[in-house]
């Protein structure tokens, strides 16, 4: 089983109910379980004291809480206040934008869908088995596809945090929640009366995906990378009292849980209010999940109340910790459990262009308001003009009689030389302008090509990461779906033939959108399950005359019925214990992750055109309408609108002539001639100056 989040229905109860309440002072513990609970406690103090509040040379001496503060902070161009750091009312406050546009950039480069997910299905001979691979396949995607956001936000925020956090850890599990559902049978509008339904309805049931707060999951050892053989986990949320009876009401043990507000002074000196009662507000409870390889153990406890004691719920013989991870850019110890962050990798060069960039804003402001140098002599009358202007900007002085402007001088060409230098090194660290968006006019193909490698060096690690992280997620899903898809969703009571009760499962129904059908139509794949073979074989049986002598069964008129209303649809059956007792190898295509470069291939087609009609005439002549084509389809634009009307007269022909072409900025310039200025770029030409 996978962790379930169940939010039953709860009947009120009756006014005038003697019903006791349970509070914190009923709960009388075993001496095991007291052992347990103590045991665990010891252990959580020892993550917290030994692993998360401890300072690492990785971290510049920084605790994780300290690092990841820092690094959102920079994410978010947070500035601090002129106060705290000395600066007068007039002086610039800028956190200059360098850190957030690059984590744009990196970010722009995940691709727009979800990755290609390959899973094969293999028995203990590593035989492959087709059908099971596929089916496997379709069901991942149709949990991707049923989720609380798209694929594409899922992989946009993985990305996200792992640059802007350094590590990100998803949690994979399962959401089962029942609620009392209100429906109006009538309601009479001249008296009011309304007649209400209510039944206990399931809203959700459907695995689900969370990202952890890096904060809140406790490793044990920081120099073990993967998060699968750290020895044990503890999970922490922190839940109002509602939350709290919404989620865990079904644990025997819930009745005795309070916040902390409502605790006595007596009981938090009990072994459930000591350890927990610094760290929780008044008004919280705080959830503890203790994951153990080691002992198959899985612990749920609520300010110290023990809730569930059970085997690790995530596979059957070889067992799995309910998260993958993956992080953006190891540190120089690649052992590291967390990693580097893109704002701490660029926290040196940003501090110094903010620096950079604050000063020449204060000197600029200086020289619009130049101060003056005033001798006393003329102190009145100025005392006059601030009374009425507001202006301070001047000095007096004792050696000057009349008023004299003190010389400022304005930022200067070697000060913008060396922000240069500072932004350089940024682009160096992360990715080039070019990839961010803010490409020149005099970027050709080659500078293109060059910023592109550059790039991708640097992203490709990035990619490896993410990629290992979508490995780990599918691999977590599959576990997911092999535990959940084969319960039934409602089990029923039907008489037999004998007389005698027969219980009847009904299962689920998935469905994948947009798939590709055996009949070659896109349409909806329905994968159904039933509970035995005997059922399906019921299903499938041949059954009726539809016409021309041909037999159809239940299966193949839903089928029909859905292609007459234009859906086209495709049913697969399969039984309860199907996939059970086969391997699942998970492959991701990486290259899924990478978006297409539009603008280099633009520029790079722009330059070959160029390139052939100066140096070959004679061969682009004769083929000047497949160049003009080739470049159309690069702009994603069909040439044969212009062919048609043009005939002979292709725009390409300026390029063998030499003739004269208006260019974007309305100059009039032969190509021959731009094709020898090196400040005129093909990127400019082929209008693909950003990225």
């Amino acid at each position: 089983m996978i962790l379930y989040i169940y939010m039953p229905y709860k009947k009120s109860t009756k006014i005038g109910s003697t019903k006791k309440k349970m509070t914190r002072t009923d709960y009388k513990p075993s001496d095991v379980e007291l052992e347990k609970i103590e045991e665990f406690y010891k252990k959580f103090q020892f993550m917290r004291e030994k692993v998360m509040d401890k300072e690492y040379t990785e971290f510049n001496n920084r605790t994780l809480s300290q690092f990841l503060d820092d690094s959102q902070k920079r994410a978010n161009s947070y500035v601090a206040s002129r106060d705290d750091q000395g600066k007068e009312a007039w002086q610039a406050n800028i956190f200059t934008q360098y850190t957030r546009n690059k984590i744009k950039a990196q970010i722009a480069s995940v691709a727009r869908t979800i990755p290609a997910i390959k899973i094969n299905a293999r028995n203990d001979m590593n035989e492959i088995d087709v059908r099971r691979s596929d089916v496997m396949e379709k069901l991942v995607e149709s949990s991707y596809n049923d989720g609380e956001m798209v694929p594409q936000e899922v992989i946009f925020f993985d990305g996200w945090d792992g640059a802007v956090n350094g590590t990100v850890i998803k949690y994979d599990g399962y959401l089962r929640t029942k609620a009392k559902v209100k429906t109006i049978k009538s309601y009479d509008q001249v008296t009011g009366d309304i007649e209400i339904d209510e039944q206990e309805k399931e809203i959700e049931d459907k695995p689900i995906e969370l990202a952890v707060n890096l904060e809140h999951l406790f490793i044990y050892d920081p120099y073990i990378v993967d998060i699968q053989k750290q020895p044990c986990l503890i999970w922490t949320q922190y839940l109002n009292k509602e939350q709290f009876d919404f989620e865990f009401s079904r644990y025997k043990n819930h009745k005795y849980v309070e916040a902390g507000e409502s605790m006595s002074q007596g009981e938090l000196d009990l072994f459930f209010g000591e350890h927990w009662n610094e760290r929780v507000e008044k008004d919280k409870i705080e959830i503890v999940r203790y994951y153990n390889k080691q002992n198959d153990e899985y612990l749920i406890i609520a300010n110290g109340v023990l809730l569930l004691e059970a085997p690790l719920l995530w596979g059957k013989t070889r067992k799995m910790y309910p998260f993958a991870k993956t992080i953006y850019e190891p540190f120089s110890k690649s052992s590291f459990f967390w990693g580097n962050s893109l704002p701490n990798i660029l926290m040196g060069n940003q501090d110094v262009a903010n620096s950079f960039i604050n000063s020449m804003v204060d000197k600029t402001y200086r020289t619009l308001a130049t101060p003056m140098l005033i001798g006393m002599v003329n102190r009145d009358a100025f005392d006059l003009e601030d009374e009425y202007v507001g202006l301070d900007t001047k000095i007096y002085v004792d050696d000057v009689s009349q008023v004299t402007p003190m010389p400022v001088q304005a930022v200067n060409p070697s000060e913008f030389n060396m922000l240069n230098v500072i932004t350089r090194g940024i682009d160096e660290a992360s990715t080039d302008s070019l990839q961010s968006g803010f490409g020149g006019s005099g970027s050709t193909a080659r500078e293109i090509v060059l910023a592109n490698q550059r790039a991708e060096e640097l992203k490709g690690l990035f990619f490896i990461f993410l990629n290992s992280l979508w490995i780990q997620k599918v691999n977590l899903r599959v576990v997911n779906i092999l535990m959940n898809y084969n319960r039934p969703a409602k089990v029923e009571a039907i008489l037999g033939e004998d007389g005698k009760e027969v219980f009847y499962s009904q299962f689920k129904n998935f469905n994948v959108s947009n798939a590709e059908l055996s009949s070659g139509e896109t349409g909806t794949l329905q994968i159904g399950v039933v509970d035995s073979q005997n059922e399906l074989n019921e299903l499938t049986k041949k059954r009726g005359i539809k016409k021309d002598g041909q037999e159809f069964n239940e299966l193949d008129v839903r089928e029909e019925e859905s292609r007459l209303n234009g859906k086209p649809m495709e049913i697969i059956m399969i039984t309860s214990d199907y996939l059970d007792n086969w391997q699942y190898h998970v492959e991701i295509q990486t290259e899924t992750f990478y978006q297409s470069k539009k603008a280099l291939d633009k520029a790079l087609a722009i330059e070959k055109i160029t390139t052939v009609a100066q140096l070959f005439p004679d061969i682009f002549m004769p083929n000047k309408k497949e160049f003009f084509k080739d470049l159309m389809m690069k702009y994603d634009d069909n040439p044969d609108k212009y062919l048609r009307n043009l005939g002979e007269q292709n725009p390409l022909m300026a390029l063998a002539q030499g003739q004269e072409q208006a260019l974007g900025d309305g100059q009039n310039v032969p190509v021959t001639e731009q094709m020898n200025r090196p400040e005129q770029s093909v990127a400019r030409l082929s209008g693909a100056e950003t990225i």
